[in-house]
């Protein structure tokens, strides 16, 4: 990488910018405190702030539970780091709003055999702090290190995300589901970098983080701590034991209750050595229902609560490009009422009834992201014995 070169290209403000106080979200991990480097270095008038989502309730390291925990050792060391670069550091301590927004509601789908969306929460909630710190302190730009574009026009006053140089670990997804009063004051000294660089300055800068041990989205995993505190604060009625049941002729033991176990994750094999994965639950009769790896391959399912930016063609089927997990997948998307649109893929993808998916106007980088939303499953009735007549009707709205 050209640094001096990459630098002045890329990150070089105007004078009216620089005399904007500019409030930088430092997390602890390494792209954070990059970001803050940077801006620094341009003489930026910066504040650093810390969001810390604490929650001390399990014994152990929050290190090993969640992805953005941080011990008094990480904040001792961000406020070294603020103290080097020579500015304010403010920190905002969570602990109530994270139970209420992001633990219960973790608690709740857990308790119902859903997917837990806790990243998606946390994150917003933490932004949402960050963005209420800039203003009490005077700011008019809040900075993160997210990998993520923005942009913003003139013309309707919106701002949009766009995916970034680092397909790997772009971040946009996160940022489009932001309302537009934090879009439009955000600042990402990241947006033309890709990790591979972030690393390198880090090491031309000295730069330590602490970089969490789990990664994004894998928050809260199933392990006996967290496990035990399901135990301890979801009603006993949320706890039964209850049937493994498929479409085999094999017979499995009783599960030890649904919140020990993560939709999508493979519980058990056939007698013929076929993995099985966790499809379906049933609050009812407390069943699980297994399925094979073939069955979670869709090609047309329903996307729900989608946020929607302005330039989104919400009105008629569009061509667009789902994303999930690095590969992009093509098909037609059908707008509906209430923030909902039909998918139809050009080839079956494997899908997580309420994962969260993002839509991309195109393959690659550069993308404008044109809606995110929860993957819900269309059921079919067959019909004469071989046609299927599909519940949506792509006339009218749902």
């Amino acid at each position: 990488m050209n640094g001096p070169n990459k630098l002045t290209e890329t990150y070089l403000p105007d004078k009216s910018a620089r005399k904007e106080k500019i409030i930088v979200g430092l997390s602890g991990g390494m792209d954070s405190l990059v970001s803050a480097y940077l801006l620094k270095i341009q003489r930026y008038d910066l504040i650093g702030v810390t969001v810390v989502p604490a929650w001390d309730e399990i014994p152990g390291s929050n290190s090993s539970l969640f992805s953005c925990a941080l011990s008094e050792k990480n904040i001792e060391a961000l406020s070294a780091f603020c103290h080097q670069l020579g500015i304010p550091h403010h920190v905002i301590r969570i602990p109530l709003e994270f139970r209420e927004v992001v633990v219960e509601r973790w608690m709740a789908r857990k308790a119902a055999g859903e997917l837990p969306d806790q990243c998606w929460m946390c994150h917003e909630l933490r932004m949402s702090f960050l963005h209420s710190k800039m203003k009490e302190l005077g700011g008019k730009i809040l900075a993160t290190g997210h990998f993520a574009k923005i942009y913003k026009t003139d013309a309707d006053s919106f701002t949009y995300v766009q995916t970034s140089n680092d397909e790997i670990h772009d971040q946009s997804a996160l940022l489009s589901r932001l309302p537009q009063e934090i879009l439009r004051d955000l600042m990402l000294p990241l947006s033309d970098l890709q990790k591979k660089e972030v690393i390198k300055l880090a090491e031309n800068f000295g730069v330590n983080s602490s970089e969490g041990k789990i990664p994004p989205f894998k928050c809260f995993p199933e392990q006996e701590s967290t496990i035990n505190f399901l135990t301890t604060h979801i009603p006993q009625r949320f706890q039964k034991i209850g049937e493994m049941v498929s479409d085999t002729e094999d017979r499995f033991p009783e599960h030890e209750g649904v919140i020990r176990y993560r939709k999508g994750e493979k519980l058990v094999e056939t007698a013929d050595r076929k993995p099985l994965f966790f499809a379906r639950y049933s609050t009812n009769d407390t069943k699980i229902l297994l399925k094979n790896p073939e069955w979670f391959l869709k090609s047309k399912i329903i996307l729900r609560q989608c946020v929607v930016p302005a330039d989104a063609p919400w009105k008629i089927p569009f061509r667009a490009v789902l994303f999930k997990e690095g590969q992009f997948h093509e098909g037609w998307f059908f707008p509906k009422t209430l923030n909902s649109c039909l998918v139809e893929l050009d080839a079956p993808v494997s899908l997580v009834e309420g994962e969260t998916v993002s839509i991309f106007k195109k393959k690659g980088k550069n993308s404008r992201i044109l809606l995110t939303g929860l993957v819900i499953y269309v059921d079919e009735e067959i019909q004469d014995g071989e046609t299927p007549n599909v519940q949506i009707h792509y006339d009218r709205d749902f």
